[in-house]
């Protein structure tokens, strides 16, 4: 007998067709297990990827920079060995240097009797400018007699900032060994190098320097001392590159001799120096400001502003030989600031404040008093003798002059 059941209810009633449901019930159950599955599966394989993606990464520039580092360390080997040929070649050069040097020294002892600048068969003398900023140079012949200096004669030089012109020059130096005088060009940061024809030579140290004070050349290098940076330099004679350096605060005069260096600074001291700039030893003066210094035959001369003495020290232990006053004659001289000494070991002493340069005795006994206003010269500063030429370095104004 056939019936006229629902859909719904015919399925039910049917036991095939429940069986059929559930099967297709559980199918979709499993196909969507699987593709859940499948996504974790390619989810997890992505992740994996990615991890092993940076992995690489990181291994990759671990590696490029292990080449780099390798490259570099080639290059600078390669420059460190051209550098040892250079050094070694140096070496050479600087030894055939020293050895014409000394051929040379000895030839100029040989014809110390002839003078193509100066005539030697009258006892005056006759005098040069080089108005370098403003620096004289003044020869003496024969008879040393200062009282025939007289105004300067020509002008090398001006104020300025370009090649061979100087701005507030201070200390001058010459080298005995070439005739070169090497001038702190204070203003224009540099050390000036002329000939005492008055020519032109060459500068350096701009590219370091900020207020060059004092010069001494010794061992084949050349000591400069800056008293705006605290410090010493020490410049190669050959192409003027720093060699070494070391701090030293408010240094100002410098000098050498038998490979040492003697600096004195604002902190009362003298400092003495190898010439690789090592500390060796320390004397405590009580020293004025801007204190110059001299040494000779193991005897430091000591320029002290505070009391404007000359004193003599034994250079191995800084103990006083004796002091010096140059205001022994009467005239007041407050403000000295620079010195030389002359083959008798008179002392020539410049006074930037009174515009005067004062001679006196080993003894001080008051041998020349000049007056350089009426050169037309003011502020005197460095002053440097050579055999009978004779530097003066003057600062004023705008002159900023160098006289020979």
């Amino acid at each position: 007998m056939a019936t006229n059941l629902p859909r719904n209810e015919f399925i039910m009633a049917d036991p095939f067709a429940r069986a059929e449901t559930k099967i297709n019930s559980i199918f979709n159950e499993i196909f969507e297990a699987m593709k859940r599955k499948r996504e974790e599966v390619l989810s997890e394989l992505r992740y994996l990827k990615q991890q092993h993606e940076e992995k690489n990464k990181e291994k990759n520039k671990d590696i490029f920079v292990k080449i780099q580092n390798l490259e570099a360390s080639k290059t600078e080997l390669t420059q460190h060995c051209e550098q040892m040929k250079v050094n070694i070649a140096k070496s050479e050069m600087e030894k055939t240097i020293k050895s014409l040097e000394q051929q040379l020294f000895e030839l100029r002892s040989d014809l110390s009797t002839v003078n193509v600048l100066f005539n030697c068969n009258t006892p005056k003398m006759r005098q040069d400018i080089a108005n370098f900023g403003q620096i004289v140079v003044t020869s003496i012949q024969n008879t040393r007699d200062y009282s025939l200096i007289e105004s300067p004669l020509k002008t090398l030089s001006k104020f300025g900032n370009i090649e061979g012109e100087f701005h507030k020059p201070c200390s001058v130096h010459i080298d005995n060994s070439t005739d070169i005088v090497y001038i702190a060009d204070c203003g224009n940061k540099r050390i000036q190098m002329w000939s005492m024809e008055g020519e032109y030579v060459a500068e350096f140290g701009s590219d370091v320097l900020k207020y060059p004070y004092g010069i001494t050349i010794v061992d084949g290098a050349i000591f400069v001392t800056d008293l705006h940076l605290n410090s010493i330099y020490k410049f190669n004679l050959l192409n003027y590159s720093v060699i070494a350096t070391n701090t030293i605060q408010y240094p100002n005069g410098i000098c050498s001799e038998f490979d040492e260096i003697f600096v004195v600074n604002n902190q009362k001291n003298i400092c003495v120096y190898s010439t690789d700039l090592k500390l060796e030893r320390t004397f405590c003066h009580n020293l004025g400001s801007n204190a110059d210094i001299k040494i000779r035959n193991s005897i430091l001369y000591l320029l002290e502003t505070a009391d404007n003495t000359i004193k003599l020290l034994n250079s191995k232990t800084g103990d006083l030989i004796r002091s010096v006053s140059v205001n022994k004659d009467g005239n007041a001289f407050s403000s000295a600031c620079y010195f030389c000494l002359d083959q008798d070991n008179n002392f020539m002493i410049t006074n930037w404040k009174t515009n005067q340069i004062k001679i006196v005795s080993e003894d001080g006994d008051l041998i020349r008093l000049i007056d350089t206003t009426k050169w037309n010269c003011l502020e005197p500063m460095g002053i440097a003798i050579n055999n009978n030429k004779i530097i003066v370095v003057f600062s004023g104004g705008e002159w900023s002059q160098i006289h020979i």
